[in-house]
């Protein structure tokens, strides 16, 4: 038997087999802040611990969503195996209190109020915040807290295994809310496996991979790649805490250095903030030659951000072609496009008014613009390019021609949990001669010689004078041509009055020990002066377009995701506050 055949029951099903046939070998090893393994877990006794926590559920409560708000440790795969081999819904959630400010987030209110579930597993030490949480709300009476340590406590004498049914809900993943409010994504067992099936296949991410990861496991990125992949290919995962990577990103270079990880898996900034922060020195000191493939996406991707990292870290011995760009959304599970393993980074120089005219057209012009693959359509979904007339038809587009992104495939997730108009807005959607049912990913792109080319989002997308133009494009731009940008998080967008706008977040404080030339610190007007001038000429030059207002703002202002990705809808309240503050002073 394989983990493909296992998996005909399901993940449980694969971790079950796993128990039995290799059960001594550890899935996931958790680290401190210093580096040293302080806690890990086998296959086995992961199997075994799912096993209690399953009969321990059942009898708190047989029926309703579990919410699982555990501190950041190995305590979130022990009860989350065991939700889902319970076969109960499951919604992962980040830590009720938080490192940073010490509150709990509205966010977090607002998915349990949404999802209401009978039973909210927390860390021993936040039972009393998070009863005092459930009473505020009026959710004490019908939801039960639970700590992760009493769930796991004692043993279960005999195996109680039911296969998992695959059209069932596994869990429920609450988007970022880059556009709006977070959605409930519905994420079936079939799902699942589908999704792992195709990471395992075109990631090449096999029993003999390491991991080191950082990412939150609310997020579906940390979900998914920190957790199901090892459970499904038998790879070994270290855990550390995305505190510590916030506060000292170098020990995530470290420590996969250290554990000779293969794999690596993490959004476009954490790259640009790993090669930011890692000096030439320590880069020299480290061996990241055991590194085959270095996945990167969940946010648009940057090649001058992937670039850098590159060159940082080739003298740690680091290969480009490990570079492996990839798309992908939470309603998908995960992974829509990748690789192949081995090509790198894949870019092409394309001509700023055809883009806006809705073509990739090559251009060997200076005031061209790159656009960065992101990988292989043919990757275990199906992709199409398309627009959709008013009567709901979607139209297949040529090769090359620019479109919304519609995947299709057992991974999609069936729709939104209590959510119908939402789920009929994106899901089951028809393209003309297609028998395939498709998502609408709401992002913009072109499949070109089958790599697939990520250029922005409908939502965020500037009309100006009949063409369209795309934030993340416009950026990208900027942050090549204007090194006084580096170290600095910025935002373009169009306002209420469709006017170009740039937010420009202030430089507090940069590590002097690492090469950052170019960044400038905002202790006067100058240095304003010099980002309006630079952000105007440049936008003027490539895309013929004016910025009416330019700003530096304070340092954290711009609102974002859990993910770190920049909220625009959140944009226009913004302005209302910063204005309000200038007229106060």
């Amino acid at each position: 038997m394989s983990e493909v055949e296992a998996s005909v029951n399901g993940l449980m099903g694969v971790l079950r087999w796993r128990a039995q046939t290799e059960g001594d070998r550890d899935v996931f090893r958790w680290l401190s802040a210093f580096g040293e393994v302080e806690d890990s877990e086998t296959f086995r006794g992961l199997y075994e611990k799912a096993q209690t926590v399953s009969v321990t559920l059942g009898a708190i409560s047989d029926s309703g969503t579990i919410a699982v708000a555990v501190r950041r440790s190995l305590w979130f795969q022990r009860v989350f195996a065991g939700c889902l081999l319970a076969g109960r819904v499951v919604v992962p959630l980040p830590p009720i209190m938080e490192a940073s400010g010490y509150s709990v987030s509205e966010r977090f209110v607002a998915i349990l109020l949404h999802c209401l579930p009978k039973i909210l597993v927390v860390s021993e030490c936040d039972k009393g915040l998070a009863l005092r949480l459930l009473q505020e709300h009026g959710l004490s009476a019908d939801c039960r807290v639970v700590a992760a340590e009493e769930l796991v406590t004692g043993t279960t004498s005999n195996e109680r295994y039911v296969p998992n049914d695959l059209d069932s809900v596994a869990y429920l993943q609450y988007s970022s809310g880059t556009t709006g409010s977070p959605k409930a994504i519905e994420i079936s067992h079939r799902n699942l496996v589908a999704n792992m099936r195709a990471v395992r296949q075109y990631a090449e991410l096999f029993s003999d991979a390491v991991g080191v990861s950082w990412l939150p496991m609310e997020h579906d990125m940390g979900l998914v790649a920190g957790m199901m992949i090892a459970i499904y290919s038998g790879c070994l995962v270290y855990g550390m805490r995305p505190d510590d990577f916030a506060k000292h990103p170098d020990r995530w270079m470290k420590w996969m250095s250290e554990r000779r990880a293969t794999h690596s898996i993490a959004p476009n900034f954490a790259y640009g903030i790993a090669a930011a922060r890692c000096g030439e020195q320590l880069a020299a000191s480290l061996d990241l030659s055991h590194l085959r493939v270095v996945l990167c996406g969940a946010e648009p991707i940057d090649s001058m951000t992937l670039e850098t990292f590159g060159a940082r870290f080739a003298r740690s011995g680091l290969r480009q072609t490990a570079l492996f760009p990839c798309y992908g959304l939470a309603e998908a599970t995960l992974f829509v496009t990748g690789g192949p393993v081995g090509a790198g980074v894949r870019k092409i120089a394309v001509d700023c008014d055809k883009l806006a005219e809705g073509e990739l057209v090559e251009s060997a012009s200076e005031g061209a613009t790159e656009v960065v693959s992101s990988g292989a359509v043919e990757a275990g979904s199906i992709v199409r390019i398309a627009r959709f007339e008013e009567d709901g038809q979607g139209v297949a587009l040529d090769e090359g021609s620019i479109g919304e992104i519609c995947v299709a495939g057992e991974s999609v997730s069936r729709g939104y949990w209590g959510d119908r108009v939402s789920t009929l807005n994106t899901f089951g959607w028809e393209i003309e001669g297609d028998h395939e049912r498709y998502l609408r990913t709401g992002d913009i792109g072109a499949v070109k010689d089958g790599q697939l080319y990520v250029t922005g989002r409908i939502k965020d997308m500037m009309i100006v004078r009949g063409k369209n133009y795309f934030p993340d494009d416009i950026e990208k731009s900027l942050r090549r041509d204007l090194p006084i940008l580096r170290g600095r998080r910025f935002v373009v967008f169009q306002n209420a009055e469709d006017l170009i706008c740039c937010f420009v977040e202030e430089v507090i404080e940069t590590d002097v020990s690492v090469d950052v030339s170019g960044l400038a610190r905002d202790g006067d007007d100058e240095v304003g002066s010099m980002l309006r001038s630079g952000i105007e000429r440049s936008v003027a030059q490539r895309y013929g377009l004016h910025v009416a207002d330019v700003r530096v703002i304070p340092a954290g202002s711009l609102p974002t995701t859990v993910s770190g990705k920049v909220v625009r809808t959140g944009l226009e309240d913004l302005i209302s506050r910063l204005d309000i503050g200038e007229n106060d002073e």
